[in-house]
Order: structure tokens, then sequence, then C-alpha cells
């Protein structure tokens, strides 16, 4: 198993409560206009084998 193969899992989240407005300053919402949503989280690939990633130049593991 290689790095690149750990983590590739995923996140299910259902029935998230959204109650502030989606603008550059989030204000409450009357708790009518509130609603769920469901989300799904997964986390960025690791590319620490990938030597074309610049973000890692010069790190020993």
């Amino acid at each position: 198993m290689s790095c690149h193969d750990i983590g590739r899992g995923i996140i299910y989240t259902p029935g998230v409560v959204v109650f502030k407005t989606d603008t550059a300053a989030p204000v409450v919402m009357p708790e009518t206009q509130w609603y769920e949503v469901d989300v799904i989280t997964c986390a960025a690939p690791n590319l620490r084998d990938n030597p074309s990633n610049p973000y890692n130049k010069n790190e020993q593991f």
C-alpha cells in the first residue's frame, strides 16, 4: 500500500443545519428560514511521493 492509498475515504454528514446567510458578513437567519443539507468531506490527496509537487521541496520522509 502506498501513501496515496491511505485516506481515500470520505465522511458523509447528513442533516447539517444551515442557519447563517451566505454573504460576506454572515448573519443568523430567522429560524423559519433554516434548512438542512448533506455534506460530503474528503481529504486532499497526499502528493509527497510526487517529485513534481513544488510544495514539498527538500522534505525528507
